[in-house]
């Protein structure tokens, strides 16, 4: 018989802290692109750190695998989207006011211009084909803009996609990876309304959110392969590295999904079963910067803004603003983003696995 978390007795909960541990690394992959591009840099690095905006892509993932085990077939969509609400938006607001107030100030950087601001109070920009719009306000906020379309239909999705049987399951996971490189290779140029669709507009990304899902009632049923996690980690890693020198329409986000949803998979098994226990992904750093990764995400770009004003190298910029930026994404967590949650969202229900929430 299948197993599904709703229908599974009382057990014990697992923490996948690793999968938390993953989040720091798509955070600091995109801390790394945003570097390169503030900074004069040697040509080699754009094949170490210039595809790290495929970081998005890990965390889009995760979210999709992470809610899926956190949710179970019990909950309704009012608290889920009240727990959803309190997690993304109060942190979400606080850190786009005081980022653009800093880069304004310290970075002399314009004002966001006035049509993208309601866009950015609404979490609608990533709707919009227009730069100005979509990374008008706060500029990495726009995959936020996705992920509250995925959260809307999270609700509506979830009940078809645990009725799936394995078959159709696994076609329709099938369908979704070559959908994906399909549209990358058609759409994805250079042109600002090709690289939108491919890598902005929602609906688009929506798709590596269900394979997320699929992911997550793959390894909950255990019908997901076992595969090592080391050798998991180390295909990620290639296929992280082959993005930097593939057309750039697939190597945005095609290139590293499969990569990444073996590492996933791979990873949730070993540390569900406890084989990752004294393992390098389980280390309290790695998990405490995983936790606090959406706060980092926030506001690493305008801390590199404000290194950028400041006139500093590619090493000083490292030196200073990561730290830094770990010690903002820390109090925004411990101040705003946390209070937040324990407020407003109502406590989940508890699951067979468990992580920190996306």
């Amino acid at each position: 018989m299948r197993h599904t978390e709703g229908t599974a007795p009382a057990a014990r909960v697992v923490r996948l802290d690793a999968l938390t541990s993953l989040r720091s690394f798509a955070a600091l992959a995109v801390f790394g692109r945003h570097l390169l591009v503030r900074a004069e840099h040697p040509a080699w690095l754009d094949h170490v750190l210039g595809q790290g905006s495929t970081g998005v892509s890990l965390f889009f993932l995760l979210s999709g695998f992470l809610l899926t085990t956190a949710t179970s077939e019990r909950n309704g969509p009012r608290p889920f989207y009240r727990r959803r609400f309190a997690r993304i938006y109060p942190a979400y607001l606080v850190a786009g006011i005081v980022c653009t107030v800093a880069a304004v100030a310290l970075a002399q950087t314009a004002w966001p211009p006035p049509q993208a601001v309601p866009a950015a109070l609404l979490l609608v920009q990533a709707w919009i084909p227009e730069r100005e719009i979509y990374w008008g306000v706060l500029d990495v906020a726009w995959s936020l803009s996705a992920e509250i379309f995925f959260y809307l239909m999270f609700p509506l999705v979830i009940v078809r996609l645990r009725s799936l049987q394995l078959r159709a399951r696994r076609l329709l996971l099938a369908a979704l990876v070559a959908g994906v490189f399909v549209l990358g290779a058609m759409l994805g140029d250079r042109s600002d309304l090709g690289f939108w669709f491919v890598y902005i507009f929602p609906p688009t990304r929506f798709a590596e959110f269900v394979v997320g899902i699929l992911l997550a009632l793959e390894v909950a049923a255990g019908t997901w392969p076992r595969l090592d996690w080391r050798a998991a980690v180390v295909f990620a890693a290639a296929g992280y590295l082959a993005a930097s020198w593939a057309p750039v329409g697939i190597g945005l986000v095609a290139v590293t999904l499969v990569p990444f949803v073996v590492l996933i998979g791979a990873v949730a098994q070993a540390d569900a079963s406890g084989d990752l226990e004294r393992s390098w992904l389980r280390r309290r750093p790695l998990i405490v910067l995983g936790i606090w990764s959406y706060g980092f995400y926030l506001v690493h770009a305008t801390v590199l803004e404000i290194g950028r004003g400041q006139g500093w190298s590619l090493v000083v910029m490292l030196i200073v603003c990561l730290p830094v930026a770990i010690g903002a994404a820390g109090l925004l967590y411990s101040w705003v983003e946390r209070p937040a949650e324990v407020r407003l969202a109502r406590r989940a229900s508890p699951s067979r696995l468990a992580a920190a929430p996306d």
